[in-house]
């Protein structure tokens, strides 16, 4: 035993160590088997946690609609699956191509481009001087091409009368000459009296009755045929009038010698091209006949006005501004996702221009016009094919038809009746906004950039009207219009 003791005296780190040996072999055991047993429960269960999430996932499909009056393709709560999945990957892709194509054949045939537009006899709206809008490239090029478009717009300097030649590409014209058919009535009144009387004496009542009828009787025929040579009676009096209107010989006020006004006028023109093309439009057979004044369902425009661009021109008094609202219209309760929301203060449409509307803006035109009683649906029908235009208004009243004989408009012998209409027409901005001035841009779109951002969004008070002589070319011009 002594020996046992003092070897362990002898070597006590080597038997204390062997008893730590001892010790912890079994008690590391035991706490490692304790710890490995909790954490695989816990990683079982956090793994089971997740195979009971992947096995009650669902996904939600859904195709966006193109059409807002259509319902959605969607569903719900559906499993994940990787061919309900790529199916509706593709049709999405497939949505979206489409709606991109339908979008730009609207925007084409808005401009009128394309066949639809062409086989309505409609042209192309684009800017009568390039490189004018939205801004030219310096200033001395601005006054170039201010100088350039007002030739275009008064017809001078070898430009032919672009009002004029709207008129005429569709055959719209005035009654007879009155000096020619007083002409040829003088010279067929000099005729018959000779002819009766040898010019030796005087007629008597009853030969006087009988020139009278041989005299109405030619002069109902040159009405007659000049009714059968036009679509329908209208002359450049017959487009919008006053300050904003139609420029006759010169532009009316110097301060409107300038690229918004002159973005204006050139607007006014696209509303007047579409305007008249549904005219010409209405008088053409379902075959696609012309028919003049004589047949036609148009036969005569006797005035257009249209509404002027907020902030641009020159106030008339009793002229309504165009509708242009900041605020975007309360939604209504059935209202779809997707659509433009309607402002019942404004029209039957609801259409309404504003900064809250980014997609198009509305131009209103009303013209008076004589058409036939019984054919007046089919005027309505061509108005609304011929652009993006609907009536919102229609107001008949009686024509004195014998008073307009009298002044050369021969009307066929169909009923007619005088009828002033309201026009809505909408232009998209997708192509109109890029050749906006800053003005007008900001005008109608609320975004300020350019001049409009610098302080210039309000126009200059305009001079009044026939302040000047209206003549004036813009600094450094050619001289006088």
């Amino acid at each position: 035993m002594k020996p046992v003791l003092a070897w362990i005296k002898a070597n006590v780190m080597i038997v204390v160590f062997g008893a730590l040996i001892l010790v912890i072999i079994p008690t590391a055991w035991f706490l490692g088997s304790s710890w490995g047993e909790s954490i695989r429960t816990e990683r079982s269960k956090a793994a089971n946690d997740e195979l009971t999430k992947i096995k009650s996932a669902t996904v939600d499909y859904k195709l966006p609609a193109v059409d807002p009056s259509a319902p959605e393709v969607s569903l719900s709560k559906v499993p994940p699956n990787e061919v309900i999945t790529n199916w509706f990957k593709e049709q999405r892709e497939s949505l979206s191509k489409v709606a991109a194509d339908a979008f730009k054949l609207a925007e084409d045939f808005n401009r009128g481009i394309g066949p639809e537009a062409k086989s309505l006899g409609r042209v192309e709206h684009g800017p009568m001087v390039a490189a004018l809008f939205p801004k030219a490239a310096s200033k001395d090029e601005e006054t170039a091409k201010l100088n350039e478009m007002e030739d275009h717009l008064l017809g001078k300097r070898g430009h032919a009368n672009p009002y004029q030649a709207m008129l005429d590409r569709v055959r719209a014209g005035g009654p007879a000459d009155p000096v020619k058919l007083a002409g040829a009535v003088h010279d067929l009144t000099m005729r018959e009296t000779e002819k009766i009387t040898a010019n030796k004496r005087e007629l008597t009542p009853e030969e006087r009755k009988t020139v009278d009828q041989t005299l109405a009787e030619r002069r109902l025929g040159e009405y007659q045929s000049r009714a059968r040579e036009v679509a329908f009676y209208a002359t450049i009096a017959s487009l919008p009038d006053g300050p904003n209107g139609v420029p006759v010989d010169h532009i009316p006020d110097p301060g409107m010698i300038e690229p918004n006004q002159f973005f204006v006028y050139q607007w006014d023109m696209w509303v007047m091209e579409d305007v008249l093309t549904a005219l010409r439009l209405a008088n053409t057979s379902a075959d696609g006949r012309p028919l003049m004044s004589d047949v036609g369902v148009v036969k005569r425009l006797e005035s257009m006005q249209i509404s002027q661009v907020p902030g641009l021109g020159v106030a008339v008094q009793g002229q309504a501004p165009q509708f242009v609202d900041p605020t975007p219209p309360p939604a209504a309760p059935d209202a779809k996702p997707g659509l433009i929301p309607t402002d019942p203060r404004v029209s039957i449409t609801g259409r309404a221009g504003g900064a809250w509307n980014n997609f198009f803006d509305v131009r209103n035109v009303q013209i008076s016009v004589v058409v036939s009683s019984a054919r007046l649906r089919e005027l309505v029908h061509a108005i609304e094919r011929t652009n993006f235009m609907s009536v919102t208004d229609l107001d008949l009243s009686e024509v004195d038809v014998w008073e307009d004989l009298r002044q050369g408009y021969y009307y066929g012998p169909e009923n007619v009746v005088k009828a002033k209409i309201s026009i809505e027409t909408v232009w998209l901005r997708s192509w109109m906004e890029p050749l906006m001035p800053d003005r007008v841009k900001a005008s109608l779109t609320g975004k300020l950039e350019g001049d409009a951002a610098a302080g210039g969004a309000a126009p200059p008070p305009p001079l009044p009207p026939g302040a000047g002589n209206g003549r004036g070319r813009v600094r450094g011009g050619k001289g006088g219009g």
